[in-house]
């Protein structure tokens, strides 16, 4: 697997370019899993939905030199943009662009999602620029309530319409309870110090919670 995306709806999509390369999906807990495509793919090395659109998958294809888009159930497939794109490693969709970067020359570009206009250099930073994310507060639908919230004793795996509980390797979910594992609940790990001292000085956490040095 090489470039993983997860829907809203509680499924999970991504890549894999070995000796054949093809895109998959799957519920979150591991169920329902199906190949969505596995012809004329090359190296798909990057991978996003457009959530506005349908949830539209589009991925790039660095060794094909090639970005293309399709429903999430593998139909319609369509190719966006190809040739002079200076082989695509990283994808994203954001409002009515679709932007990629370019490992070796260390730029993003950006061009119509619909496959209309012309393609536009937004910046360049260094080479080896392997990953490109557009974050933007309204992007996503933060009132969407969290169906694992205190749900399972140690972990939740959201599914559409739901969620399932699994436990740690060894154990299992109790007869009586779905949602319990017959396994240990341990602490969480405290999160190191965030202060870094100088001079010798050390770091700690004062009555507020606030690290500090002395």
């Amino acid at each position: 697997m090489k470039a993983l995306c997860v829907c809203m709806d509680s499924t999970m999509y991504w890549t894999d370019w070995g000796r054949r390369p093809k895109i998959e999906s799957a519920w979150m807990d591991g169920q329902h899993r199906q190949t969505l495509l596995d012809k004329d793919l090359g190296w798909p090395t990057g991978l996003t939905l457009d959530y506005l659109n349908g949830n539209r998958i589009y991925w790039c294809d660095s060794k094909e030199n090639v970005i293309e888009s399709m429903k999430p159930d593998g139909t319609d497939r369509k190719v966006l943009i190809s040739g002079d794109i200076g082989n695509p490693y990283s994808v994203d969709v954001f409002e009515g662009h679709v932007y990629w970067s370019t490992k070796e020359r260390g730029e993003v570009w950006k061009t119509d999602k619909f496959g209309s206009g012309n393609k536009v250099k937004v910046l360049t930073i260094n080479p080896w620029l392997t990953q490109v994310r557009i974050y933007q507060e309204h992007r996503h639908n933060h009132s969407v309530l969290n169906p694992c919230r205190d749900m399972c004793s140690h972990l939740c795996l959201l599914r559409p319409g739901g969620y399932s509980c699994t436990c740690p390797q060894g154990s299992s979910l109790m007869g009586f309870n779905s949602n319990e594992c017959d396994a240990a609940i341990e602490p969480p790990v405290p999160m190191p110090l965030a202060c870094r001292c100088r001079n010798g000085g050390t770091c700690y956490t004062d009555e507020g919670g606030l690290p500090k040095c002395k």
